[in-house]
């Protein structure tokens, strides 16, 4: 936003953008709800910050209760819900990255990705090992139609090693990770500063592996903490290797504008020619047009 100008010099997105921003009309429509739970009027709108933030917080539960249900769906590419900033055409005069990259912030350096299991995860499923290839299918197709088939069967050729579970979670995440490429994307279509993406897909050997790349477990990674947090890394040497290898790029592009450092595979740029994403995991590697085809039914579906 423009009052942001120059406060930024490098910009990091872990776990997806949101590209669009909520509307002055839903926003509205929350206020006004939140504030009648006060029993306030609009012109006494400065009373809010002498209210207890407990009494705050319980108006905001009971506002949102009365507003449309939002259902999340593993198709969308999220939706308006909750509270957030708001295009109200001056603090914030656009989207964020709707239709296109902002020219506000042409010149700052993007690295954006995602887990590649982000909200689902094995962790409370003893038996997601087990989920057999039909089950698979069905959950799919249940979301997808008569795509169902054939986003499995690309993702497979994407993930050949993945069972079942591993598979049904990475195409739930597809909602996280259509957001990232595309904003690299939209980054990288301005021609100024340069767009890095990543998919972080190590993962831990707690429980058997069930909890997968699950949300925010690349961050301990981020900041070289393999060996405190070793609940995540369970010591192996893998996770400390993986771990440096992160952190570096992560200071690096803070240094530099550039992830790649010598402890990684080279980081090519993201651009539509070919899409370059590294796959942070034990070892790390570069692919290009990561799902292409598959986030192509997905947005088809």
């Amino acid at each position: 936003m423009p009052a942001a100008r120059g406060l930024f010099h490098r910009a990091i997105v872990q776990s997806g953008p949101f590209l669009r921003s909520l509307s002055p009309d839903y926003s509205g429509r929350l206020a006004e709800l939140a504030i009648a739970e006060l029993g306030l009027s609009k012109s006494q709108v400065r009373e809010l910050q002498r209210i207890p933030v407990d009494r705050l917080s319980g108006a905001a539960a009971e506002a949102m209760k009365k507003m449309p249900a939002y259902k999340p769906s593993i198709r969308q590419v999220y939706g308006e819900q909750d509270w957030g900033p708001t295009v109200d055409g001056r603090i914030l005069p656009r989207h964020p990255f709707d239709p296109d990259a902002p020219e506000i912030s042409a010149d700052v350096p993007l690295l954006t990705g995602s887990n590649l299991h982000e909200f689902v995860n094995g962790l409370d499923r003893p038996d997601a090992n087990a989920m057999r290839v039909d089950e698979l299918d069905r959950l799919v197709s249940q979301e997808f139609g008569d795509r169902g088939r054939e986003i499995v069967e690309a993702y497979r050729c994407n993930y050949p090693e993945a069972t079942p579970f591993d598979l049904y979670a990475t195409i739930a995440a597809a909602c996280v990770r259509r957001p990232a490429f595309e904003q690299a994307s939209r980054k990288a279509a301005l021609r100024a500063a340069p767009a890095y993406s990543y998919v972080y897909a190590w993962r831990t050997p707690v429980l058997n592996g069930r909890p997968g790349s699950f949300h925010a477990s690349e961050i301990a990674f981020t900041f070289d903490n393999a060996e405190i947090c070793d609940h995540y890394s369970c010591g192996v040497p893998e996770a400390f290797v993986l771990s440096k290898q992160i952190s570096n790029a992560w200071a690096n592009f803070a240094r530099t504008g550039n992830p790649s450092h010598s402890g990684l595979p080279r980081w090519p740029a993201y651009r539509s020619e070919r899409r370059a994403t590294m796959y942070l995991d034990a070892p790390c590697h570069v692919r290009n047009d990561a799902e292409q085809d598959a986030l192509r039914l997905i947005a088809l579906s």
